[in-house]
């Protein structure tokens, strides 16, 4: 299987990409705080195309975030739909 790397650069790559993860969250069934609460193997076997696991069975997004401001990054990863 392929596997997908994103690069979100800037303000508004950031902030786009971070509306994207949510939605593929939500597409495959992992939870806000990366933990797999899906109900279908249809999401499962697409899952490692995007996602990561971590130890404890935790999905992390597979993403590249970059911007020259600091805060704005600080507040991504601080939102409450963090994938990373």
């Amino acid at each position: 299987m392929k596997e997908i790397v994103q690069l979100q650069v800037g303000h508004a790559g950031n902030g786009l990409g971070n509306r994207y993860w949510n939605l593929l969250g939500w597409e495959h069934g992992v939870a806000a705080d990366g933990r797999y609460e899906g109900d279908s193997d249809l999401q499962l076997e697409c899952i490692n195309a995007v996602y990561e696991e971590a130890r404890g069975g935790r999905y992390l997004a597979r993403s590249i975030l970059v911007d020259l401001d600091p805060s704005h990054l600080e507040s991504v990863m601080a939102s409450r739909a963090n994938p990373f």
